[in-house]
C-alpha cells in the first residue's frame, strides 16, 4: 500500500469554529415540525387541565342550584297550592260559561218598550236555538200587523212568524208569536 495515504477516522478539522471571542459558534438549526408538535402537545395539555377543571366547576354549579331548590320547596306550601289550581279551574269553567251565555233580559226590555198599548202577551216559551214562542191576544188584526212592524224594525230580532189566530169570547185575537233572536246582540261581548 501506499504510504502517503492513510485513512483515519479522528476528523483533522474541528467540528465548530471559534469566533473573536472565544466561543464557540453552533450551528443552528430551526425544525418547524418540531415547533408545531410541541405546540400541539401544549395546547392539548392546556385543554385537557381546563376541561377537567370545568366539569368541577359545573359540578360544583348543580350542586349549589340544588341545594336553593331544595330550600326553595320547603318554603312552599303544597295546600296552598292546591287551593289555587283549584280557583284556577273554577276561573277557567266560570269564563267558559259566561261566552257561552246569553242575555235574554234585553229582549225583555226591548219587548216592554216596543209592545203596542193595545196588545197582551200572556205566556213565553223559551227554546234552546234561541227561539221565543209568544201566546198573545191584541184587539184587532191591524193593531197585531202593526205590533209586527215595530218587532221587524228592531236589531234584536232575525224573524217573526205569527200564526194559531183564534178570536176568542171576549172577541180578541189570540195568537202565537215565534221569534229567533240574533246571536250577536245577545251574546255577552267577551274577549
Amino acid at each position: 500500500m501506499d504510504p502517503k495515504f492513510r485513512s483515519s477516522f479522528i476528523p483533522k478539522k474541528p467540528l465548530s469554529t471559534k469566533t473573536e471571542g472565544g466561543k464557540i459558534k453552533r450551528r443552528s438549526s430551526f425544525n418547524l415540525m418540531s415547533f408545531i408538535a410541541t405546540a400541539i402537545f401544549v395546547v392539548a395539555i392546556l385543554a385537557s387541565g381546563g376541561s377537567f377543571a370545568y366539569k368541577y366547576y359545573l359540578e360544583d354549579q348543580i350542586n349549589q342550584k340544588g341545594i336553593l331548590l331544595t330550600e326553595a320547596r320547603s318554603l312552599l306550601d303544597l295546600g296552598e297550592i292546591e287551593n289555587f289550581k283549584l280557583l284556577d279551574e273554577r276561573l277557567s269553567a266560570a269564563w267558559a260559561l259566561l261566552r257561552k251565555h246569553k242575555i235574554t233580559s234585553q229582549f225583555f226590555e226591548m219587548l216592554e218598550t216596543n209592545t203596542l198599548h193595545n196588545i197582551q202577551f200572556d205566556r213565553y216559551e223559551f227554546t234552546e236555538n234561541l227561539e221565543i214562542v209568544l201566546k198573545g191576544k191584541a184587539a184587532t188584526f191591524n193593531a197585531l200587523a202593526l205590533q209586527a212592524d215595530v218587532f221587524e224594525r228592531q236589531n234584536l230580532i232575525e224573524e217573526t212568524d205569527y200564526n194559531d189566530f183564534i178570536i176568542g169570547k171576549d172577541e180578541l185575537i189570540q195568537f202565537t208569536m215565534t221569534t229567533r233572536l240574533s246571536l250577536q246582540e245577545i251574546k255577552y261581548l267577551m274577549q
